[in-house]
């Protein structure tokens, strides 16, 4: 594995950057997830909770949440791999922003990384490397030909999400040894794929039945007859007789 077994002469440095690269891919899910339709969080009330206050005075330009100096300053010398400088890591991100069937597709995965990105440099990069962010748009279709180019320039791959990430893109991924963390995954290819960290777990083997478990809590006469819609792709079909099945487990 090029990228981890080479870059393990920088054990600190690769330590911090998998975290950071897994948080950025955690923010960028998130935020796939959500639409600016989405209703705003309710405010902190006056007068709310002390510790609450108290460990956000307390928190460094480097923390993200409970965790503790994710991004800061260091001082490099030495380039040890592929899209690694002295003073800083190429890693790139992937959507589908550019499909003419629907133009922004995905768009907030790319604002999302820009911020995080901008957030991780403005504390100091990682161990004083700066993240530079390569945003490429696959447009649907030409998953293949992105993977292609960040084999060639990328560190990582982090926080993509593109609707059709099979084969030969991955065959391709996997090929050049570039990992990735993406922010989702959709195609059995992808869901399987090795050298491939997922924060959001999705496998093929497996399927979350959370929300099927709130509805037949929050509404049980809703479940006695249940109807699913999907498209027609491989991807989403298979997605669908999964929930099928479980929903029959589930009664």
């Amino acid at each position: 594995m090029r990228k981890f077994a080479r870059a393990t002469r920088e054990g600190e440095n690769v330590k911090r950057f998998g975290l950071v690269a897994a948080l950025l891919a955690v923010a960028l899910g998130a935020s796939a997830c959500g639409r600016s339709s989405s209703p705003a969080s309710p405010t902190t009330p006056a007068g709310g909770s002390s510790e609450t206050t108290t460990a956000a005075a307390g928190a460094g330009p480097g923390d993200f949440g409970t965790l503790k100096n994710v991004c800061g300053p260091g001082h490099q010398t030495t380039s040890p791999d592929q899209g690694v400088t002295a003073d800083s890591i190429n890693v790139a991100t992937s959507a589908d922003p550019g499909f003419t069937g629907r133009l922004g597709l995905d768009q907030e995965l790319f604002d999302a990384a820009e911020v995080f990105t901008k957030w991780c440099n403005a504390a100091g990069g990682i161990n004083g490397r700066q993240i530079k962010l390569d945003e490429e748009d696959a447009k649907l279709f030409n998953f293949d030909a992105v993977i292609k180019k960040v084999c060639a320039t990328a560190f990582f791959f982090v926080g993509s999400g593109n609707v059709f990430d099979n084969d030969p893109g991955q065959k391709d991924r996997l090929k050049c040894l570039l990992p990735q963390v993406p922010a989702y995954v959709v195609t059995s290819q992808a869901r399987d794929a090795d050298l491939s960290i997922q924060p959001l777990p999705n496998r093929t083997q497996t399927i979350g039945a959370t929300s099927m478990l709130y509805v037949q809590k929050q509404f049980p006469d809703a479940v006695k007859s249940v109807v699913t819609m999907t498209g027609n792709t491989p991807a989403t079909l298979l997605v669908d007789a999964q929930e099928r099945e479980a929903a029959k487990q589930l009664g």
